[in-house]
């Protein structure tokens, strides 16, 4: 039904923002209450970026015009050693190897076994809780070729369900001794090119999701609409609030059926 892809994709534009895994979130809710089947939901949940995607894209429109208007600096080698552009630019290349690589190796093994993905993305949040938990904030600004190598190689490894791409992420850079405001920053715009080279590279190999077309339609406006009116709010409680609570929690809540 429509109304399971809206609740989907208020889902996906709520917690997309939050260092938890809005994949691993999506795909539980629409095998749990939508009556998926686990390689829908994964798939269906993947596809739901696109929405907030959109809505980073217009949020982040400045910087993302600059970054299109600075593209020719790749020509230089410099440009691809520090920078925003080239940052953006060596992240979406190891994130398309780490990920596909990721997406090859475990995405059949979790999509065929409806516990399996519960067990994987339960553990993986409580990781994630416990990466946002011991992290640390510093004062650097632009970001170096190390930088850039180590946000692609987290957003492929973000290719599990359950592992947060911007958790996983934002950790790294504050690691990175970037201040929190910097790493999520970097964290969203970096997840531009990624979920778009990610949806694109999966519909090319197989196809779109099994929905009807109002359904997605439904559900990829809805994650759009909210996304764009959460992310200011949502990106102070990040730097406010403990987030890794929420991702103990989450891990915790998606153990549950298996506990049960």
């Amino acid at each position: 039904m429509a109304i399971d892809y809206v609740l989907l994709g208020v889902i996906q534009g709520l917690v997309e923002w939050l260092p938890v895994s809005s994949e691993a979130v999506v795909s539980l809710v629409a095998v749990y209450v939508a009556g998926l089947g686990p390689e829908a939901a994964l798939r269906t949940s993947i596809y739901l970026h696109l929405g907030t995607t959109a809505a980073a894209a217009l949020y982040f429109r400045s910087e993302v015009v600059e970054a299109v208007l600075a593209a020719p600096e790749l020509l230089s080698v410099g440009a691809w050693r520090k920078g925003r552009v080239g940052f953006l630019a060596v992240a979406t290349v190891i994130t398309g190897v780490v990920g596909g690589a990721v997406y090859a190796i475990g995405f059949d093994a979790l999509s065929s076994s409806q516990n399996l993905l519960t067990l994987v993305t339960g553990l993986a949040l409580v990781l994630t809780g416990f990466l946002d938990l011991y992290g640390s904030s510093g004062g650097r600004q632009v970001p170096g070729w190390r930088d850039s190598i180590l946000v692609g190689a987290l957003q492929g490894l973000a290719a599990l369900p359950g592992i947060s791409r911007s958790g996983s992420t934002v950790f790294g850079l504050l690691m990175r001794d970037f201040s929190a405001p910097r790493a999520f920053r970097l964290s969203f715009l970096a997840s531009i090119p990624a979920v778009l080279g990610a949806n694109l590279g999966l519909q090319l190999i197989e196809g779109l999701p099994d929905v009807p077309v109002a359904s997605a339609s439904a559900g990829l406006a809805t994650s759009f609409v909210v996304g764009y009116g959460s992310i200011s709010v949502l990106l102070d409680a990040a730097e406010r609030f403990p987030m890794y609570m929420v991702a103990f929690v989450l891990g915790l809540l998606a153990l549950l059926p298996l506990l049960l």
